[in-house]
């Protein structure tokens, strides 16, 4: 929003500066309070369609042991390709691994404290 509302702020800033030193019902003041109203508008449908484009993350309890083997499943073909090799056998990949390999599919997997 700040690359939209920053400059509609100095603007809507300015306009009500001008204005200010304007004597009331004149010319000027009229369109100067129709500018104020459409940069209100546009304000208004900025932040909406930033409302609606921001996604709605539900939390949800999920079988790690089940998750890492599907991921393991997901990228063993790359690795394997890369001439790697991927073995899982309940201490075969290290916390770090999975945490880029979560961070790769856009799996969050802190707790609520923000902790992972």
């Amino acid at each position: 929003m700040f690359q939209v509302g920053t400059p509609l702020n100095l603007i809507l800033g300015h306009i009500q500066v001008v204005n200010a030193e304007q004597g009331p019902g004149s010319s000027i003041t009229r369109r100067l309070q129709i500018a104020l109203e459409q940069i209100r508008k546009v304000t208004a449908t900025v932040r909406g369609l930033l409302a609606r484009s921001r996604r709605q993350i539900e939390r949800e309890t999920a079988d790690l042991g089940a998750l890492i083997r599907r991921m393991c499943t997901l990228v063993r073909p790359a690795l394997e390709a890369a001439g790697a090799e991927l073995t899982l056998d309940g201490e075969g990949i290290d916390r770090r691994t999975l945490y880029r390999m979560a961070e790769r599919f856009g799996i969050d997997l802190k707790d609520e404290s923000g902790r992972p």
